[in-house]
């Protein structure tokens, strides 16, 4: 399981998200329980997603969306 401290968000389907910049790692806990880290992921992207109005259609489209480039492993 993820170290990376997670911070709360307003979203339908995402809980809370959190960054590790050294492994440029995006956590994801969706607000059904499960969490997923998301692979090479920078600080400035993270970013964007968090200060997103809409942070659940951010994550959707810059990261969900290419799988290619952002893989994931379920933690939970």
């Amino acid at each position: 399981m993820s170290l990376t401290t997670l911070t709360k968000v307003t979203s339908s389907n995402i809980e809370a998200i959190g960054h590790d910049p050294v492994a440029k790692t995006l956590v994801v806990e969706f607000k059904n329980g499960s969490r997923y880290s998301y692979q090479n992921v920078e600080q400035a992207l993270f970013e964007a997603i968090r200060d997103a109005d809409s942070v659940g259609a951010t994550f959707n489209k810059m990261v969900k969306a290419h799988p290619a480039a952002f893989p994931f492993t379920k933690e939970n």
